[in-house]
């Protein structure tokens, strides 16, 4: 509920600040590997796998994060996906 409605605030923040010319970007992330509200929820690990997915490393989300800074986008989504050989990327 709150968690969510704040989420979608600072995303609409972000549009918003975008289009008055500010670099303003909002990263959407998947669960974070060790930090975060869901850390040590193994549900989430299970529910993320059963998508195809997983949690990332705090390694892999600011490296995501330099990554979408370079282009110009008011938002992104930061998440693994399976790659046709079979491996996240």
């Amino acid at each position: 509920g709150a968690y969510a409605a704040a989420n979608s605030y600072l995303d609409a923040l972000a549009r918003g600040r975008r289009q008055r010319g500010c670099h303003t970007l909002s990263l959407d992330f998947v669960a974070w590997r060790g930090l975060g509200v869901v850390a040590d929820v193994e549900l989430v690990s299970q529910e993320l796998r059963r998508m195809g997915s997983r949690d990332i490393t705090p390694a892999e989300a600011f490296t995501a994060w330099e990554y979408a800074d370079a282009y110009d986008l008011a938002q992104a989504v930061v998440l693994p996906v399976p790659t046709a050989g079979g491996t996240d990327g």
